[in-house]
């Protein structure tokens, strides 16, 4: 219900405006008025601005009820409408609320006005609400669907990627590789990684990107990357932090939030051309049952708030229920994939929060991310794990299984210049016949997750551990370590290999299972 009502009274005797005003008014409705005593200054107040409720006579000297009721419902259908009127019968009364009208009310008894108002206030509202939890499962909906066709999508390209960037740095890493071949190849491997960050975007939206979650302070986060996003958004840009002066910890993967504090970043930077000032801010907020009404994600509870803000040109409306959609931009070709908020989001579900967005178009925007809080005594520093040193090599029976060929001879020549020897099949029943005549002296089964006869690399590696449990599996796949762990559920010891992959990760891979290290 609104704080202060802004009614339209459609009433051209003004004892009864005084009448009604009173019933209202000595009800405690805080309210205002304007009036309307023709059907043309009726619709011109209609034009003027949309009030919060309508109330109209139904015998007017110049038209009926009726039509103020169709003109309205024209406008404003959302608006609630009462007919105050001594002269409207039960015929129609009825055929007035098959046309939209709210109540109808007597002006003999006008005590009933207060609350038919109230009433329909109340159901406004609710209606309203009711629009807006559709419109936003709709959108969920919606995104859930692109998701799953971008985690496909992520997943083939990867296949692809692997080769590429694998044979680039193998070629690099040739120490006779002639000098005029270095610049080639490093634009071909840089060109590779790119899309393998595009790709890992699509994975972080799909909801496929496993997440690293442990206690962390978004203050923490925030002001360590804070040098980092002064130097992105330039100099004509003011960055501004307000940090909140306790802790602000949260389950989260540091290394995602600073990816979502960049993307909004440079989301904002792109929108304010001219300069203007970046606000970022951390608080700790308490949710309450009247609030989740507001968000169908929300939930009550202890959240921390990250929150970014720009004095940028804002988006158009049209454009809000979009923004999220991977390959939206309104950007101009060729600067912007239409995937940094999509991935803003994917993050933000992956650790179960919510996005709130405020825009106004030459105001600026306002994104709060809303994250589950953590107890403040099990914060851990953020800190960025040491690269391993350059796995050895070894000379143990390997059998490789992978459906793509060209995949398969760029790890098989990786492992056997490493000095292992390497047995390899293209499909689970391949490996099956393979192992039927060298199972004995295999130590390692090297598999791909999806395999092209049915029979999935964990099921092939359960079935050949029933031979041999001592054999030691690593598996691959363009999908991540946390969706194998939920879908195919292989067993303890099994290590893992996102694709694209490169030389150096493969090999350390074989290695630490060979050797027993840590696995997932």
């Amino acid at each position: 219900m609104a704080t202060h009502l802004r009614i339209l009274h459609l009433e051209n005797s003004e004892p009864d405006r005084a009448l009604v005003r009173r019933a209202l008014v000595g009800g405690e409705l805080a309210c205002t008025f304007a009036y309307a005593a023709n059907r043309g200054e009726f619709a011109a107040a209609l034009e003027r601005g949309t009030p919060d409720l309508i109330l109209a006579d139904f015998t007017m000297p110049d038209s009926s009820g009726a039509s103020a009721l169709a003109l309205a419902q024209e406008k404003c259908p959302e608006v609630p409408f009462l007919f105050v009127s001594g002269t409207i019968g039960e015929e129609r009364a009825i055929e007035s609320f098959k046309s939209g009208a709210t109540d109808c009310v007597l002006k003999e008894r006008l005590e009933r006005l207060l609350p038919a108002v109230r009433r329909a206030l109340r159901e406004a509202a609710e209606r309203a609400q009711r629009r807006q939890l559709e419109t936003q499962l709709r959108q969920a909906q919606k995104m859930e669907a692109v998701g799953l066709l971008a985690g496909g999508v992520a997943h083939d390209f990867n296949n692809a990627l692997t080769v590429v960037t694998g044979y680039a740095r193998l070629l690099l890493d040739h120490a006779t590789m002639p000098p005029d071949a270095i610049e080639p190849l490093t634009q071909i491997f840089n060109a590779g990684t790119r899309a393998a960050n595009l790709t890992r975007q699509l994975l972080v939206f799909s909801r496929k990107q496993p997440v690293n979650r442990r206690a962390i302070d978004l203050n923490q986060v925030a002001g360590e990357i804070s040098e980092m996003l002064r130097r992105l958004i330039g100099e004509h840009i003011k960055l501004e932090l307000t940090l909140s002066p306790d802790p602000c910890p949260a389950e989260a993967d540091a290394g995602m939030m600073e990816q979502v504090l960049m993307n909004l970043a440079v989301n904002s930077r792109d929108a304010m051309p001219n300069g203007g000032t970046l606000a970022i801010a951390t608080e700790h907020i308490t949710i309450d049952d009247e609030a989740t009404r507001l968000h169908p994600e929300a939930r009550p509870g202890e959240f921390v708030c990250l929150s970014v803000r720009d004095t940028g040109c804002g988006i158009p409306p049209e454009n809000l229920q979009r923004i999220f959609e991977p390959f939206f931009t309104t950007k101009k070709a060729g600067h912007g994939t239409g995937l940094g908020l999509a991935t803003v989001f994917g993050i933000v579900q992956q650790h179960q929060g919510w996005i709130e967005l405020e825009s106004a178009v030459g105001a600026g925007t306002c994104f709060r991310i809303l994250l589950p809080a953590a107890p403040p005594a099990a914060v851990v520093p953020a800190h960025r794990p040491a690269e391993s040193a350059a796995a050895g090599g070894g000379s143990e029976t390997v059998l490789f299984v992978e459906d793509e060929p060209a995949v398969r001879e760029f790890a098989v020549a990786v492992l056997r210049s490493g000095g292992y020897r390497v047995l390899q099949a293209g499909s689970g029943l391949d490996a099956l016949e393979v192992w039927k005549w060298h199972g004995p002296r295999i130590a390692l089964l090297v598999t791909d997750l999806v395999l092209p006869d049915g029979l999935s690399g964990v099921e092939l590696a359960a079935q050949l551990r029933k031979e041999k449990p001592a054999l030691k599996v690593v598996l691959t796949s363009g999908y991540t370590n946390e969706t194998i762990g939920k879908e195919f559920r292989p067993p303890a010891g099994t290590h893992f290999v996102q694709k694209p992959y490169q030389p150096q990760v493969l090999t350390q891979a074989v290695r630490d299972a060979l050797d027993g290290n840590h696995s997932r």
